[in-house]
């Protein structure tokens, strides 16, 4: 009842921003995401479907057909639409699953998390296939809940393979593949695996400033925090210092205080 009253509530803010600024404005895309986010979530499989369509619209629109939100939601749309073919009982289960996931892993209870996560990878390599970037979602669920259980070397086969269909899907100018090369510099390091942990960084910032040549997002500002720690970790402190000078400077430019702060602490 709550989440239809949500539903309600949005289409009328939606409606509203289209009376203000047209089909197609970049202040809208929050409100469709937050509709298809409560369709899916619902079990309403077809409406999230039609809500992803209109996503997908709006950044073809906004974007442009080569901008890698646009393929955000291609891929998006492309998940609906094979979910939207799978009989109900499969929808049911899959809406299901993602829900109860979503509230175990909100509770810390990571190893009942990772069981559904499992079950709904049965169900995902039937409706989507394993070389799709949603189901790389959740191999990289996996390595999360492990991680966060401490056991960094079980999370890493989730993590690779993760990242291995995000490179394929995806692509290197994508910053869910950046995000994603961030996160296995992060495990490595973790793992003392240190060298290689650095190669994931850097290709990490190399994807981010593909992704974001403007510099407005703060991706690479964080990748360089771990970038410098890392060497630190290493005895290279002329190299970490470097990367805590860099991400400074980008915290500055973005007006980001918390990061700033946690820079210039290092």
């Amino acid at each position: 009842e709550k989440r239809a009253e949500a539903v309600a509530a949005a289409e009328q803010v939606l409606a509203i921003e289209r009376d203000l600024s047209g089909a197609t404005d970049r202040s809208q895309t929050g409100t469709v995401q937050f509709l298809w986010r409560q369709e899916m979530f619902s079990g309403h499989v077809t409406k999230a479907l039609d809500w992803s369509r209109e996503l997908l619209r709006l950044h073809q629109e906004l974007d442009g057909e080569k901008h890698w939100q646009t393929a955000t939601e291609r891929w998006r749309v492309d998940w609906m639409d094979k979910l939207s073919k799978a009989d109900a009982a499969t929808q049911k289960a899959a809406t299901e699953l993602e829900t109860w996931f979503l509230q175990q892993y909100r509770a810390k209870e990571y190893a009942d998390a990772i069981e559904v996560l499992i079950e709904l990878q049965t169900i995902e390599r039937d409706v989507i296939g394993e070389e799709h970037p949603f189901f790389a979602n959740t191999w990289l669920h996996l390595a999360d809940c492990y991680r966060k259980m401490g056991d960094h070397e079980k999370a890493r086969v989730p993590l690779e393979t993760g990242l291995r269909i995000r490179r394929a899907a995806l692509g290197d100018e994508h910053p869910d593949t950046g995000r994603t090369e961030d996160w296995m510099g992060s495990l490595l390091d973790a793992l003392e695996e240190r060298d290689a942990a650095l190669q994931h960084f850097e290709q990490a910032l190399k994807i981010f400033a593909a992704a974001d040549p403007t510099g407005e997002r703060d991706w690479d500002a964080w990748t360089l925090i771990r970038l410098g720690d890392c060497h630190g970790e290493m005895k290279a402190f002329e190299q970490a210092v470097a990367a805590y000078e860099k991400a400074s400077v980008r915290f500055r430019k973005l007006e980001n205080k918390a990061g700033l702060r946690w820079s210039e602490s290092q």
